[in-house]
């Protein structure tokens, strides 16, 4: 009989330790782990930080994990999150990750120390891996950027010196033709943003790759994103910052009347852009020290000319500061419109605000009706519009 209770004993001590071996893996397997190693990072700081929207509750605390590598420059993290949400990982040298971890995942990064933001591999997150694709393009254009600005520093800086016409206008050949080699992979690169935001729209990565578009040339990219995201993320606090911008973006949507702007002419004269309703305006925001918008005032010069007489008329909101850069840009671009109007102070202009705008060149067509008929479009695409317009106004 004593032999049988201590049997019954064991079995039941048995029991237990099998219980709280199952409890404990369970609720380790529950955890979200992120791992990894840092090649060159032994015994470093690494930090886990939770990146909050705006729209994040201000009551709710900043979660912030900190370890430190071990010898072999390993890390591991464990942690529960409540949400899918964005996380940056970095070392104390500011080298970072960004990583988008949802409950229970298991992820694994390595790296190397003096390179982790731009080199790095991720396992076990198929969303990660698509913020590494993003990461590594964007990369890329900033390295031929860099280039492009380091040629033409030194390009410059020999034309200046050297006294050769022809070596000059040489150097200015060339330069030219960087130039426009570094505009195409900005177009390809926006052409890539595009058709990953088409791949993976349901994907919160596409949430990056919206961040590396024109708000007012893609907006209807930016809607998609928010659409599609909203169903499958309903409660999450990006989305809500996402939806607020597309309501405010929809003031200026094709089919929305834009607000009147109202600002002074080179003559010191008061212009409005309401005082043109009734006919086809071209909007146009630009600025004199930026290059691109020289360029494409090359653009208008040759709009106003073909077109002016068949019905278009341009209305330019110069971002200068300096009344001189601005009168002299007007005329040596042959800008010869009448409607020409700044405030002269830059982008902090309240009709930069008011056209939510942080870039330029930047332009709108409005119709005769006083509507947004089309916006965002430069060079031939531009010319192309503003014919086809006129030319089904004229059979109409």
């Amino acid at each position: 009989m004593k032999r049988n209770n201590n049997l019954i004993l064991l079995l039941h001590c048995y029991i237990g330790i099998l219980v709280y071996c199952i409890i404990a893996t369970s609720c380790n397997s529950g955890k979200t782990e992120i791992s990894g190693s840092i090649t060159s990072s032994a015994n470093d700081t690494l930090v886990l930080e939770k990146l909050m929207p705006k729209a994040a509750d201000k009551k709710e605390p900043n979660q912030k994990l900190t370890t430190v590598t071990d010898k072999d420059g390993a890390f591991k993290f464990s942690f529960e999150p409540t949400e899918t949400a964005f996380y940056n990982l970095k070392l104390t040298n500011r080298q970072m990750v960004i990583l988008l971890i949802s409950p229970k995942d298991k992820i694994e990064i390595a790296g190397t120390k003096d390179s982790l933001a731009s080199n790095y591999t991720v396992e076990g997150s198929e969303d990660c891996n698509l913020i590494k694709e993003l990461n590594q393009h964007q990369v890329k254009l900033e390295k031929l950027v860099m280039g492009y600005q380091n040629l033409r520093k030194n390009m410059m800086a020999t034309m200046q010196t050297d006294s050769g016409k022809t070596k000059r206008d040489s150097l200015f050949k060339v330069m030219m033709l960087e130039e426009k080699s570094i505009r195409d992979k900005y177009t390809e690169h926006k052409q890539y943003i595009r058709g990953f935001i088409d791949a993976h729209a349901n994907s919160l990565a596409s949430l990056i790759a919206m961040a590396r578009l024109d708000q007012n040339e893609d907006f209807e990219y930016i809607k998609k994103v928010d659409s599609t995201l909203t169903i499958q993320y309903p409660n999450s606090a990006y989305l809500t910052d996402l939806h607020k911008k597309v309501e405010e973006l929809k003031i200026f949507a094709v089919g929305a009347t834009p607000p009147d702007i109202v600002s002074m002419s080179p003559q010191g004269k008061i212009v409005a852009l309401s005082s043109l309703k009734g006919k086809l305006v071209l909007l146009d925001f630009w600025a004199s020290l930026s290059k691109p918008c020289r360029m494409e005032n090359r653009t208008l010069a040759s709009l106003y000319k073909n077109y002016h007489d068949k019905g278009l008329e341009i209305f330019s909101v110069s971002f200068d500061t300096k009344r001189e850069d601005w009168i002299n840009a007007i005329h040596q671009d042959s800008l010869i419109w009448e409607n020409h109007v700044s405030d002269l102070v830059g982008l902090n202009s309240q009709i930069a605000k008011d056209y939510k705008l942080k870039n330029v060149p930047f332009s709108m067509l409005i119709g005769p009706d006083g509507k947004i008929i089309a916006k965002g479009l430069k060079g031939i695409d531009l010319t192309k519009k503003i014919r086809e317009i006129l030319e089904t106004d004229k059979h109409t």
